[in-house]
């Protein structure tokens, strides 16, 4: 007979420690039992779970936003350096034609 126990929150992979008492008549039952779960169960039963909230991956698209900016600004403070020494260079010639 499946027993589930609702968590609330995703299945972490890792080692675990079942520790169960059960009452029933009049009667005590206590189980322990150490279990692993691996990444592949934990991501087998947190699929079949409906009642968990979809993963929130906003962040990924932060940190590329965040990631493009910087590439961004870096190119264009490599443009300005490459055009002013560029116009140096130019200023240089100028004066030294100039001379």
């Amino acid at each position: 007979m499946p027993f589930y126990l609702p968590l609330n929150d995703r299945f972490e992979p890792g080692h675990y420690t079942l520790d169960l008492t059960v009452h029933s008549e009049g009667r005590r039952w206590h189980f322990t039992r150490n279990f692993t779960i691996s990444r592949q169960t934990a991501n087998k039963w947190n699929s079949k779970d409906v009642n968990l909230p979809p993963q929130n991956n906003d962040w990924y698209y932060v940190l590329a936003g965040v990631l493009l900016i910087l590439i961004i600004l870096g190119y264009v403070y490599w443009r300005y350096r490459k055009k002013q020494k560029e116009n140096k260079a130019l200023k240089d010639e100028l004066d030294r034609l100039k001379s």
